[in-house]
């Protein structure tokens, strides 16, 4: 996978699949393997995750969503999500369709909602809400079961 720097360009979705046999849990495991097995996996959060056992280490790169919010009134907002950006340190990284196609990146939850509905690779986030989870005795998240998609 060819991760070289650009300037300030930023990935974008291509429309949401909508063909209904993408979501059978079946055809998302095929998914995920097909990608893991030709590309790889790249990790987009700014630390190691680990899931049923196996470790993926920070890539480097790290996926941001922006995001707006609306007046609060009464200690209640609302978030909308927007751009998602891809960063190497502080500097702005342009993901291209080559770098997407046929690799399954791991981002965080909130990075995941954006992103789920893209074409271009396949796109997890870490379980972090399943009861299986396995945290350290400060409740600090150690490894996850599985990974969303």
């Amino acid at each position: 996978m060819n991760m070289t720097s650009t300037a300030t360009t930023t990935a974008t979705a291509t429309m949401p699949n909508t063909n209904t046999n993408t979501n059978t849990l079946a055809t998302k495991v095929a998914r995920f393997k097909e990608a893991a097995s030709y590309g790889g996996i790249v990790n987009f959060t700014p630390h190691a995750v680990t899931v049923a056992g196996t470790t993926y280490p920070a890539s480097g790169i790290v996926a941001r969503v922006e995001s707006s919010y609306e007046e609060i009134v009464d200690g209640i907002t609302t978030m909308t999500l927007g751009k998602v950006k891809f960063y190497k340190g502080q500097e702005e990284f342009a993901l291209t369709g080559h770098d997407c196609e046929g690799v399954v990146h791991i981002v965080s939850g909130l990075v995941f909602e954006a992103v789920k509905d893209w074409h271009c690779g396949v796109w997890v986030a870490p379980a972090t809400g399943h009861p299986l989870v396995e945290r350290n005795d400060k409740g600090h998240i150690i490894s996850v079961p599985a990974f969303l998609m």
